[in-house]
């Protein structure tokens, strides 16, 4: 069965955006006041220090939004800012071990979550699902996007 581009559109925009309430909602009920955005934020800065460019860039919102999202994490303890030594007008952002500690946790609870609802899958529609997944994870790639 061939499925048309227009229905594959159609149900990424309608199942992504359900996947993230369901993750959210959980977050919250388990008391991290974590927005889906904030924890993909998070998640960057796993990979390393980055500038407040960079992470809006990474992430495909504006400044002001990425500064807003940071002064969040920052007033909660779960990220740090510092001037880069090399140029005082950047500023370096980085994980706190809190945040570190609390990003590890919604991780965990995240992946849980999923686990559930997935156990009512046949092992053949989780080979399936994984598949697909791999297929986007290229196509989605930020890297390359910015080539077409």
């Amino acid at each position: 069965m061939t499925h048309d581009i227009d229905d594959l559109a159609q149900n990424i925009i309608y199942v992504i955006p359900q996947i993230m309430r369901i993750l959210a909602a959980e977050l919250r009920r388990s008391g991290h006041l974590m927005t889906p955005g904030n924890f993909q934020l998070m998640f960057s800065l796993l990979e390393g220090p980055a500038n407040l460019s960079e992470l809006a860039e990474c992430q495909n919102v504006s400044l002001p939004t990425m500064s807003r999202s940071v002064r969040r994490l920052e007033e909660i303890g779960w990220i740090s800012r510092r001037s880069d030594p090399r140029d005082r007008r950047v500023t370096i952002i980085t994980l706190t071990e809190d945040g570190r500690r609390r990003l590890h946790e919604m991780s965990e609870l995240a992946q849980e979550t999923l686990r559930k609802l997935m156990q009512a899958m046949s092992d053949e529609e989780r080979e399936t699902l994984f598949a697909g997944l791999e297929v986007m994870r290229k196509t989605f790639d930020l890297n390359e996007l910015e080539k077409v």
